[in-house]
């Protein structure tokens, strides 16, 4: 079966990490011999709680065993239930409990609370809740509820993908943390050995890729500080969007023309239908050879910060370098993956929706 040499590779290399400890706050002492009730009190909250180190370097304290999470973001849902903590997510945006995520982790979730409101988030007697902001004044409400937010916002790049997964890992405790590095090591590993199948592709010769999303104003993209343009990068496209001001929000038939992309990958068959059939686009390269892919989605879109985007690099290598990945199937890929990290044996129907990508 092809990929098997790709994929045993990596899952060898990861299952032989070491799991990166949490940290822990030493208590101060005081002078003197303390009573045996303060003691007593020490030890039991000892017993109770236990410290981790958020990004910032914050020391937080945490209940010692937290049995019920919630996400604010499907991202952060996603990477609970990779860890291995899909039953302790109490809170969760709709998604979870739709699709894929809900076929491979049914039990996520299973009251249907929803993390926006913060007396869902109490109904639901959460313990923890992580998300990339609270507002002073949630933050007020969840510390009053005996409820602790632990703010991620650090998650654009691979590597910091890497660090929320290690967190997330740290935060649910048990086998978490070993879950987490061998994952981590998948990821590293899966990035590396893409890399090296491209690293002779000549400057001159790597392909010039686009990112082209479309909405209800038009067309838009993203530029180089993307994780799609990190995984573009890493499979030896261009990014040809990468010094473009996002800020705009839309990026006119024009501009995609002067950056003449050889290939575009785009989010939905519907949106990859318009892109073929706009006549303002006729000329681009990519359009004009048919080179025009939808990304897959799976559990989560695999171009976004997610960690099924570990395999968004195979998928790239696949499409730019054929002759490069010749001996890697993308099928197998995907359900090796499936089985080995979410423990979940794809159908053929499932796989084949997956690597259609969404309508």
């Amino acid at each position: 079966m092809k990929a098997n040499r790709f994929l045993s590779a990596i899952t060898a290399a990861a299952l032989s990490v070491a799991v990166f400890a949490g940290c822990s706050s030493t208590p101060s002492t005081s002078s003197g011999t303390p009573s045996a009730s303060s003691s007593a009190a020490a030890q039991s909250s000892a017993e109770t709680t236990r410290t981790i180190t958020d990004q910032y370097g914050n020391q937080i304290e945490i209940p010692a065993n937290v049995d019920r999470i919630a996400a604010t973001i499907g991202a952060f849902a996603h990477i609970i239930a990779v860890d291995g903590g899909a039953d302790k997510i109490v809170a969760a945006i709709p998604s979870v409990g739709q699709g894929l995520f809900h076929d491979v982790w049914p039990q996520a979730n299973p009251d249907d609370h929803d993390p926006a409101n913060v007396e869902e988030l109490i109904a639901a007697n959460t313990q923890v809740v992580i998300g990339p902001k609270f507002t002073d004044e949630v933050t007020v409400q969840l510390n009053a509820a005996g409820i602790v937010p632990i703010t991620i916002n650090k998650f654009g790049t691979p590597e910091e993908m890497m660090s929320v997964i290690t967190l997330v890992g740290e935060i649910l405790g048990g086998d978490a943390p070993q879950k987490a590095a061998t994952f981590n090591q998948y990821y590293a590993t899966t990035i590396s050995d893409v890399e090296a199948r491209v690293a002779d592709v000549p400057e001159s010769d790597r392909v010039k890729t686009l990112n082209l999303r479309v909405g209800g104003n038009g067309y838009s993209t993203v530029d180089g500080k993307d994780i799609s343009s990190a995984y573009v990068t890493s499979a030896g496209g261009i990014v040809v969007s990468a010094d473009f001001d996002t800020s705009s929000s839309t990026v006119g038939a024009e501009q995609i023309m002067t950056w003449a992309p050889e290939v575009i990958f785009t989010m939905g068959n519907a949106a990859r239908e318009q892109i073929l059939n706009d006549p303002a686009l006729a000329t681009v390269p990519a359009v004009a050879s048919g080179k025009v892919f939808t990304e897959p989605e799976g559990t989560y879109p695999w171009s976004v910060r997610s960690a099924e985007g570990v395999l968004m690099p195979v998928f790239l290598g696949t499409i730019l370098y054929p002759e490069k990945f010749a001996d890697v199937s993308l099928p197998d890929v995907t359900k090796d993956f499936y089985q080995t990290y979410y423990g979940y044996d794809l159908s053929q129907d499932q796989l084949n929706a997956i690597l259609a990508g969404s309508e």
